[in-house]
């Protein structure tokens, strides 16, 4: 990305979401009295006294009238075709989950953009970064945070700086994660906390590709 779209988007979702803040109390509030459904359970009165057919009158037809399934009540079974059609249909409530979600979603950027800002502002704080790193991740063209050096509890041969991923996989498996674990790691993919070599092998401190899943 060139640094003028990079800007460009910055600049946009900041004005978006400043847009949204200064509007945040009225929109939620619409938002809970639309939930519901709609048409409402008084919409779908009106229709029906008023003779206009809906989809709950068709359905009700169906399975409540005399000689419908041989006058046998209906069965209680799931019925997902019914309950769809019966389901009402309620935006409100949608889009204010989608809402909460894509707030925290927000959120947990915005707080890692604002980490990267703090470690890249000055050349300290650059040269902190760099020096103050995972090494098994930086092994590897990664950068995650150290988070202590040590050998984790005796469960490694020497001392390592290790990032919290790489800390919590050593302290739950025993040895270091191999070189495919941490890429797909920072890629990510969901890695299973489990040795993929022999224990011996890794043991040595020099990880490497054996294919295992």
């Amino acid at each position: 990305m060139k640094d003028s779209e990079r800007r460009q988007h910055l600049v946009r979702a900041v004005a978006d979401l400043r847009h949204f803040a200064g509007a945040h109390d009225v929109v939620l509030a619409v938002l809970r009295q639309s939930r519901g459904g709609f048409p409402s359970g008084a919409a779908i009165e009106n229709d029906r006294t008023s003779g206009h057919s809906t989809v709950l009158d068709t359905w009700c037809e169906r399975h409540q009238k005399d000689g419908c399934c041989g006058g046998h009540p209906v069965p209680t079974a799931s019925d997902p075709t019914g309950e769809t059609a019966l389901r009402p249909h309620d935006p409100a409530r949608r889009d204010l989950e989608r809402l909460d979600k894509l707030i925290k979603q927000i959120s947990d950027a915005a707080s890692e953009i604002h980490q990267i800002d703090q470690r890249w502002r000055t050349p300290a704080a650059a040269h902190k970064a760099m020096t103050e790193a995972c090494e098994l991740c930086a092994r590897h063209g990664h950068f995650e945070p150290e988070l202590a050096f040590g050998n984790v509890g005796g469960r490694l041969p020497r001392n390592y700086r290790l990032g919290r991923w790489c800390y919590d996989f050593v302290a739950a498996v025993g040895v270091l994660p191999v070189d495919w674990q941490i890429d797909d790691h920072h890629r990510g993919k969901r890695v299973r906390l489990e040795p993929s070599e022999p224990r011996a092998a890794i043991m040595k401190g020099n990880p490497v590709r054996s294919g295992a899943a």
